[in-house]
């Protein structure tokens, strides 16, 4: 018996050649050619891609922009205008500093001229400085604990401070989901300005996702894509899918469920050619099924090859 795989045979590999050529050529003509097509030589396909890598890749920014929030000032995890306070209250040899006469008299001098001094120098620019970089709570405005410095006049000589403690408890308490803008939400949500979840310490006036990459991301179809809004906290139970195993095509047979050979055999795309044996032209096919393999029949030529056979043991 002459056994022969034609699409491999050396006869017709220049034939094989040509005709693997001429269908790529066809395929990305086709492609180009005709509105509705699924090959990857269509343009449209690449720009689905890019459309829906930036609206994965800007949601994940903005959803990382509103959880990682900003850094508060060590002046005010410090106490900072405790610490002048504490400078003006010194205790000591004070006559090197405002409140001395050792060079003479000083006019409108005072108990408090240290204090007066340093909060005009530096205790006013400090209120300035965080009233102008941090005027929200901590963490971003996340927290609900918040530090105000105080004017360095009247002064006191104890220094006192526990705000390190207090936003670390703050920040090590704080629960995902406690604010409405904690979630995960779909692109259309994203596309009104007023959803944008970027609101603390100041809100952000563009999200960036719009429709123009809505519709190269779901080919003019991003509708068919909006999550139905539900209550993540409804309690109900989600339905269960049966999953299915085909285990009837994969295992041997007499391993239940496969009490015969699967009749769904996988052609391969070759034909082959047998001399002397009815049919001598058929399409190759395999048997899923352990110990199964595929048997030909009918009638087949070189022009038109058997498809018709079943798998046997």
């Amino acid at each position: 018996m002459a056994l022969k795989r034609l699409a491999l045979s050396r006869q017709s590999g220049v034939r094989f050649g040509a005709l693997a050529l001429g269908f790529t050529m066809t395929l990305c003509l086709g492609a180009a050619s005709h509105a509705a097509v699924t090959s990857p030589c269509d343009p449209q396909y690449m720009d689905a891609l890019e459309g829906r890598a930036y609206l994965e890749a800007q949601r994940e920014i903005m959803q990382n922009q509103n959880l990682i929030v900003k850094p508060d000032s060590v002046l005010e995890y410090s106490c900072f205008d405790s610490i002048l306070r504490t400078i003006a209250r010194a205790n000591g040899d004070r006559s090197n500093f405002s409140e001395s006469n050792r060079w003479g008299e000083v006019p409108n001098h005072g108990t408090q001229s240290l204090d007066n001094a340093i909060q005009a120098v530096v205790g006013a620019s400090l209120t300035s400085y965080i009233t102008a970089n941090f005027n929200h709570n901590y963490l971003g405005g996340r927290a609900a604990i918040n530090y105000t410095p105080t004017s360095v006049v009247p002064g006191s000589a104890t220094y006192s401070c526990s705000e390190m403690a207090r936003v670390w408890q703050a920040a090590k308490c704080m629960n995902f989901f406690d604010r409405t803008d904690d979630q995960f939400f779909d692109f259309p949500y994203y596309t009104n300005n007023a959803n944008d979840p970027r609101k603390l310490p100041q809100a952000c006036n563009s999200t960036a996702i719009n429709n123009t990459w809505m519709n190269r991301a779901f080919n003019s179809a991003p509708n068919r894509y909006t999550l139905s809004p539900e209550n993540p906290l409804d309690a109900a139970n989600f339905t269960v899918d049966n999953v299915t195993t085909y285990l009837s095509r994969i295992n041997p047979v007499g391993v239940a469920p496969a009490a015969n050979c699967d009749n769904n055999p996988i052609p391969t795309g070759v034909v082959v050619y047998r001399q002397g044996f009815a049919p001598e032209y058929y399409y190759e096919k395999v048997c899923t099924n352990p110990g199964c393999y595929y048997v030909p029949s009918g009638a087949g030529t070189q022009a038109a090859p058997s498809n018709a056979g079943q798998c046997q043991q």
